[in-house]
């Protein structure tokens, strides 16, 4: 439910822009400028619905930088301390794996599209390149070296008048110190390559494609010893976990991923996380890289909660020093001075990166409320299970513990080790705790949604402002005859700009459209998720009697009982047709997600805005540099992307036309799957040639803006120089209406202001 203060803000969102428009009746600023102020308040309109709809899963993401320990520790606290997501050695070893709940388990494998792994070669050919530029530098600088001390000691041979000979010292290049300077991008593609070469992966069979694969057949396409690690994008993994029903989990790589198809990914999810697990090696514990990771990869909003955790906290210990008194130290003397030294390194990182950052990153004030950290021993938690279950310790396990022996009071009973682990009491505490306030978390995520749409809704009111402003000053300085002077300089520099405008949207045409090849196949591999059919099993027993006579006549009948057991599976239709729905809603949501992220609209208004200033004398006192970028901004704001919208009715009456009743029994159940199946199929084709279809779309729309757009530029600026000029023949009059519009902003700003939301 909203809060009274919310529903307010809702209201003034909903009937603040017509008051607006109504009050630029004359003119006084851009009629885009209100639109944008209107279409801010529209997408809060449009998005607090979803955080309101408590029915979905909370999203939790385990993020960290790569050998932190993230797979070990999902391992211990998902798979109860079975080795399911091996261990990688690299980002581009790790593969982005989401879990989700599902009574049907197994995993989809989506392997990279030709164009993500032409760029994986392209980047392993830089390597190869950039390393033989280090090694021929390398080679001419020490070669220069040489001659230079040569030059000195033929100098000196000549003062002394000696004849002595010096042969020139052999050139030797450490060529793993040159590596470490290559770009790590170039590293890690270079091993995908070498590692593909190795594996004879025949590449071009496999890309673009998806597989189905058996869980136990998972560690052959992820980590460093996968057959097929090479070429997997990302991963979902289908468990028939209860844990799973509160929530979706995701295991994410290294965020430094030169295939950008994969990093976005990673991102969008992110986005979307309500709660997040920093797990951080407690060997070199919340490092400056590991914070700086966290501020740069994590968003600055919608993260409710974040549990930072202590990874590999047995090695920690291990390296704790015994004194030198021999007097020896206990195990819980020396896990408690591991603890506190950890405690206070991470209360003083986070401590001073928020004071040397203002405003503090959000994410980083929610680690700080979390603390003291959580610290686990994944492999001790692994070492209980085994030893549970009789059986043998790993090598890795066996010389942890050894090291561990030399702690007074360690022993190695499987109740030790677990409770050393912590794990179980982080699943407990706070998997239970995140699941117990979900409706505070999406109540938190609300309010920063509107206290983030609050905050633009003012800065837009201030650009109003500003706008306004500048059209009042410009009528107190320019006559008629100025801005006629004025149209006439704008409209020639900008002409002379058309054809480098055309390049900046040609060029965004193309890496539109191969961000967009790589979306769809992601989209059509996600379609079939989720549409499990739930069975109901009925189990009833039927009691039947019989009578009969025996040679003496009725009196002496036989009564016989038969018990007999009757089975029925049942499935609910209405259970198909929200697989449906939910399927259709997810493609149309990423669908149209995808295109609005195919284009870089802030990067592109940059060029164009440095294409066009750079005609204009920068030390003109009449040049106003916001007369341009104004314009600019709102003739790009025009670029709208295609929407795509599947016909979900016609979905859902293919499933209602074959099964009347709300309920199918024992081989209808077949049949309700079969028409499932071919359901979802037809989806994937309509979205195929609907995205199709879209590119086209959204191809003729970046050609005809960038056609256009100095056009649209020029009639902006024509407009507002008209309007001025018509405001200058009743001067006073004009004057007054900035008065009382920019005192109307003034009033729409307090409001907000004092909306506590």
């Amino acid at each position: 439910m909203l809060t009274k203060l919310q529903s307010e803000f809702l209201d003034f969102t909903q009937n603040t822009p017509q008051k607006l428009e109504l009050a630029n009746e004359q003119k006084l600023v851009n009629a885009q400028s209100i639109l944008d102020f209107k279409n801010l308040c529209n997408k809060l309109n449009h998005n607090y619905e979803d955080i309101l709809n408590t029915e979905r899963m909370l999203r939790i993401g385990i993020v960290g930088e790569v050998k932190a320990g993230k797979s070990s520790f999902v391992n211990a606290t998902i798979f109860d301390g079975e080795q399911v997501l091996p261990q990688a050695a690299t980002p581009m070893t790790a593969a982005l794996t989401k879990i989700v709940y599902s009574e049907n388990e197994g995993a989809n494998v989506v392997f990279y599209e030709k164009y993500d792994w032409d760029t994986v070669v392209e980047l392993a050919n830089l390597y190869d390149t950039t390393l033989e530029d280090f090694i021929r530098e390398e080679t001419e600088r020490q070669k220069q070296n040489q001659a230079q001390k040569q030059d000195l000691k033929e100098k000196a041979k000549t003062a002394l008048k000696s004849s002595s000979s010096n042969t020139p010292a052999e050139v030797t290049i450490d060529i793993e110190s040159l590596k470490k300077d290559i770009p790590k991008e170039y590293v890690s593609c270079k091993e995908l390559v070498d590692m593909a070469n190795k594996n004879r992966l025949n590449i071009y069979e496999i890309l673009g494609t998806s597989q189905e694969i058996d869980l136990n057949n998972l560690d052959n396409y992820v980590g460093a010893n996968g057959k097929f690690t090479p070429v997997v994008k990302h991963i979902e993994l289908r468990l028939n976990n209860p844990l799973l029903k509160n929530f979706e989990i995701i295991d994410t790589p290294g965020l430094n991923d030169p295939i950008l198809s994969r990093s976005d990914a990673t991102r969008t999810f992110l986005s979307k996380c309500d709660a997040v697990f920093m797990v951080c090696y407690s060997g070199q514990f919340l490092t400056n890289e590991d914070i700086k990771f966290l501020t740069n990869t994590l968003p600055s909003d919608n993260i409710q909660k974040a549990i930072l955790v202590g990874s590999k906290i047995d090695s920690a210990v291990r390296d704790t020093p015994i004194p030198r008194n021999g007097s020896g130290l206990s195990f819980k003397q020396a896990l408690r001075h591991t603890v506190t030294e950890l405690n206070n390194q991470a209360q003083s990182n986070i401590d001073m990166c928020i004071k040397s950052n203002s405003p503090a990153h959000p994410v980083l004030t929610t680690l700080k409320n979390s603390l003291p950290p959580e610290y686990v021993s994944s492999l001790m938690y692994e070492a209980s299970k085994r030893l549970e279950s009789n059986r043998p310790l790993t090598d890795a396990q066996q010389n942890v513990i050894e090291g561990l022996n030399k702690f007074t009071g360690f022993n190695t009973s499987p109740t030790f080790l677990k409770e050393f682990s912590n794990i179980e009491n982080v699943k407990n505490k706070h998997f239970e705790e995140i699941k117990a306030t979900k409706e505070d978390i999406l109540l938190n995520k609300r309010g920063n949604l509107f206290g983030n749409t609050k905050s633009h809704l003012i800065s837009k009111l201030e650009d109003i402002k500003t706008e306004a402003m500048e059209n009042k000053a410009n009528i107190n300085k320019y006559d008629v005859e100025d801005l006629e002077t004025k149209r006439t300089t704008l409209i020639t520099n900008l002409n002379s700009a058309r054809h480098d405008i055309k390049n900046t949207f040609e060029g965004c045409h193309l890496d539109a459209q191969q961000y967009l090849r790589g979306a769809l196949s992601d989209i059509k591999s996600t379609i079939s998720m989720h549409t499990v059919i739930n069975v109901e099993r009925e189990h009833r027993q039927k009691t039947s009697t019989s009578k009969s006579g025996g040679i003496l006549g009725p009196i002496f009948n036989q009564t016989t009982t038969t018990t007999t057991d009757i089975i029925t599976y049942s499935a609910n239709v209405h259970d198909v047709i929200g697989n449906i729905r939910n399927n259709v809603n997810k493609a149309e949501q990423d669908i149209n997600n995808s295109f609005i992220h195919a284009i870089n609209i802030k990067g592109m208004t940059q060029k164009i805005k440095t294409i066009i200033i750079n005609l204009f004398d920068l030390t003109d006192p009449n040049f106003n540099e916001r007369e341009i970028l104004g314009p600019i901004e709102n003739a790009l704001k025009r670029i709208v992307m295609p929407e795509i919208n599947l016909p979900i009715e016609k979905y859902n009456e293919f499933i209602l036309s074959s099964f009347s009743g709300g309920t199918v029994h024992n081989e209808d159940i077949g049949k309700l799957q079969l028409k499932q199946d071919k359901v979802i199929q037809k989806i994937t084709t309509d979205v195929q040639q609907l995205f199709h279809t879209a590119i086209a779309d959204m191809e003729n729309a970046l050609t005809a803006r960038g056609a256009t757009l100095v056009d649209d530029i020029t009639n902006q600026i024509i407009t507002n120089i008209d309007n001025l000029q018509r405001q200058l023949k009743n001067k006073e009059q004009s004057l007054a209406f900035y008065d009382e519009f920019v005192k109307e902003l003034n009033h729409y700003k307090t409001t907000l202001l004092q909306m506590e939301v």
